[in-house]
């Protein structure tokens, strides 16, 4: 590590050759902002809050665009196309080293599932959607680890924002200061409060999208504005811009020991890292102390390298998850570490510096023709995987049928766009009536029933009826907070308005969500009580059988180059649905004519063995969701649902 060091004041005068006036705390900020980030993802129960550096990556980043946009327009220098320019030298370049490296190590490392969803996230990268992406496909705090692009979320919400907030800035630059103030303050409030509305109805699109999280960008502008009258007071009351710059020292070292992943965010509690970072670049951070801690070399060479550190440290860790490789280890760290910053150096020196220094791709014009070509090259190659199915030839012909069962399953509860343009909405609708019929069916349950919807829905348009599925991911009995009771309500109210004929109640019934079994019960029979009220036939549907071994990557593990099906013993298979078939035969004594039991277990098992498949079919994507050929093969079972004159159990 010394050899970083000595480079330290090398790496600050080429800073300076940029034409910013170059502030060495700032590269403070970013080393804490960076590390931060960097230890949550390894040890993110030991410090909670640590994603907050990207909150703080942000305030800075406004702060210094800016400053830069703001001192040139003044000045009459300020040129539209030479600001994109200069955004394109200082993200594109090390953008594209790990996009390219990432994309070959994942042709080699990464199941096709996975391949797929990289293949999506890099085609969004050259338009800089990425966060659309990651929106539609998960969450950011879980099952994060199996994305290498998820990080690159934040890289595009930036450049979203600077889209606009040089024409805002253009706009008012000459707006007396007060009213460009004014303004600033009322586009953060605006931001601010949607977000704090948005987590009510949907947090991840609260922590993804832009209009969510401007207001984070924009308080470092607001801060870069005030800084241009503050200089001569702080040079007045150095006392007072000390404490000032060591309240903001405290909000953010809170904010990353104090937040947590439980916490809906932004929301309000991101205030506290944001204001802690205004807070110290208002002041220049005109504390003795903090100016020793900020400006030590080591912090100074952190700073400078963050942006590649950033880059690189997230890849390089699901990398490692993909491979197995535990980061929970001494020796896992130290690979880590050894791998991040090795990449991290080369990438700042060999390719940030050269480019920004114009060393390399002096004109612009060279610049954006090579941009182009590269984003051409990106999109090509991520259309190739998306259309070969994670390329998945290269995987044995045997194998594929296990790992191509997520091709196969319902990944997106009633679609990406009715979830983005009806956040609030409770019920999609997956048939719509042609008329023929006047079954009216609600599918209602949490994933265990949106694996039926593909094949329910099939069987539908057969006979001209209507389906339709709750919006969330929610059996039909309050569990906890999310799929609460107001929940519930929401949905009945809205099915006295829509009066459907049958309601399919299917999901995975005893020992989730860790809700006690009576409560369970009890609710269960509440509910289905409210769905007779409105004059519906409900269906109880039992849930299928599952085992580790069903898992088609169980399968594959065991034998890559042909793997078989699991297997599972009747017996064990008939205690998992002897609780929930009793209880619901209980329930349809009380309503023989509107109560109706769809038991599965004849799709699945004959008196001795229950099958994760049949000859070269899967019908498995995990232990405990059918695929959509597993769906279809089993879609018999419903069939009293739709042929009324059936003998029913």
């Amino acid at each position: 590590m010394g050899s970083i060091f000595r480079f330290s004041l090398f790496f600050s005068n080429l800073e300076k050759t940029e034409g910013v006036d170059y502030e060495r705390f700032i590269d403070g900020l970013r080393a804490i902002s960076v590390c931060a980030v960097i230890y949550y993802h390894l040890f993110p129960k030991f410090l909670s809050g640590g994603f907050v550096g990207v909150d703080v990556f942000f305030v800075i980043s406004g702060y210094l665009i800016t400053s830069q946009i703001r001192r040139e327009s003044l000045a009459g220098k300020f040129s539209i196309g030479s600001f994109y320019a200069r955004r394109i030298r200082r993200i594109v370049p090390a953008l594209v080293v790990v996009l390219f490296a990432s994309s070959v190590f994942a042709m080699i490392v990464l199941k096709p599932e996975d391949m797929h969803s990289f293949a999506k996230s890099l085609i969004a990268q050259p338009l800089s959607l990425q966060n659309f992406v990651f929106l539609a496909e998960g969450e950011y705090f879980r099952g994060s680890e199996t994305k290498p692009l998820l990080h690159t979320w934040s890289l595009a919400i930036e450049e979203q924002f600077y889209l606009v907030w040089p024409w805002i800035l253009l706009g008012l630059r000459f707006a007396a200061y007060r009213t460009l103030v004014a303004l600033i303050l009322f586009l953060i409030i605006i931001s601010f409060v949607l977000n704090n509305v948005a987590i009510l109805f949907s947090p991840k699109a609260s922590f993804f999208l832009l209009p969510t999280r401007s207001w984070e960008l924009a308080v470092g502008g607001l801060g870069a504005v005030l800084n241009e009258n503050c200089k001569n007071l702080w040079a007045k009351s150095e006392r007072l811009a000390a404490s000032i710059a060591l309240l903001g020292m405290v909000f953010i070292v809170l904010s990353i020991i104090c937040i947590d992943s439980s916490m809906p965010f932004p929301g309000y509690v991101g205030f506290l890292p944001v204001i802690g970072v205004f807070f110290v670049l208002l002041s220049g951070a005109r504390s003795r102390v903090l100016q020793q801690v900020l400006t030590n070399r080591v912090m100074v060479t952190l700073g400078l390298l963050s942006y590649s550190l950033y880059l690189w440290h997230w890849p390089v860790l699901t990398f490692m998850h993909h491979m197995d490789l535990s980061t929970q280890t001494i020796f896992g760290v130290l690979a880590f570490v050894f791998v991040t910053f090795s990449l991290s150096i080369a990438t700042y020196h060999l390719i940030e510096v050269p480019v920004r220094q114009r060393r390399f791709l002096a004109s612009n014009r060279m610049l954006f023709v090579s941009a182009v070509a590269i984003a051409i090259l990106l999109f090509i190659f991520a259309l190739h995987v998306i259309y070969t199915k994670g390329a998945l030839y290269r995987f044995s012909v045997q194998s594929r049928p296990f790992l191509a069962v997520s091709f196969d399953s319902q990944d997106s509860r009633c679609g990406f766009f009715f979830r983005a343009l009806k956040p609030g909405a409770e019920i999609c609708e997956l048939v719509k009536s042609q008329g023929g019929s006047d079954r009216q069916i609600f599918l209602w349950g949490n994933s265990h029933a949106d694996m039926w919807s593909k094949a329910l829905s099939e069987k539908m348009r057969l006979i001209g009826g209507s389906l339709w599925l709750n919006a969330k991911n929610c059996r039909g009995t309050p569990d906890g907070q999310f799929c609460n009771k107001e929940l519930q309500d929401q949905i009945i109210h809205e099915l006295y308005t829509r009066k459907p004929t049958d309601v399919i109640l299917a999901s995975s019934w005893y020992g989730s969500y860790g809700i006690a079994d009576n409560q369970f019960e009890r609710e269960l029979r509440l509910q289905v009580e409210r769905l007779i009220e409105l004059g519906a036939r409900v269906w109880l549907v039992g849930d299928i059988p599952t085992a580790p071994q069903f898992d088609p990557l169980v399968a594959y593990g065991l034998n890559p180059e042909r793997p078989v099906g699991g297997i599972m013993s009747a017996s064990v298979y008939a205690k998992q649905r002897e609780r929930e078939m009793n209880l619901f035969n209980d329930i349809r004594t009380l309503h023989p004519q509107l109560v109706h039991v769809i038991d599965v277990s004849s799709a699945f098992c004959n008196e001795v063995t229950c099958i994760s498949g049949k000859d070269d079919e899967v019908w498995y994507r995990d232990d405990n969701h059918l695929t959509n050929t597993g769906a279809r093969a089993s879609i018999h079972v419903f069939d009293p649902l739709f042929f009324l004159n059936a003998t029913f159990m």
